[in-house]
């Protein structure tokens, strides 16, 4: 699951995955999760992404 957000959004980062069909047919079932990626944030809207850092 540590990949997930990463190969969710590979369009975003221009990686075709049509070469890995099994990947395309899991990440297509982790998105159809109820609740899962149901928000996305930028990071500049994420209050708690510079938490502690100056």
């Amino acid at each position: 699951m540590s990949i997930c957000a990463s190969v969710a959004f590979s369009d975003e980062a221009r990686l075709a995955l049509a070469d890995y069909p099994n990947v395309v047919k899991w990440i297509t079932r982790v998105r159809t999760q109820p609740g899962l990626l149901h928000k996305i944030y930028d990071y500049s809207e994420d209050t708690h992404s510079n938490r502690g850092f100056s």
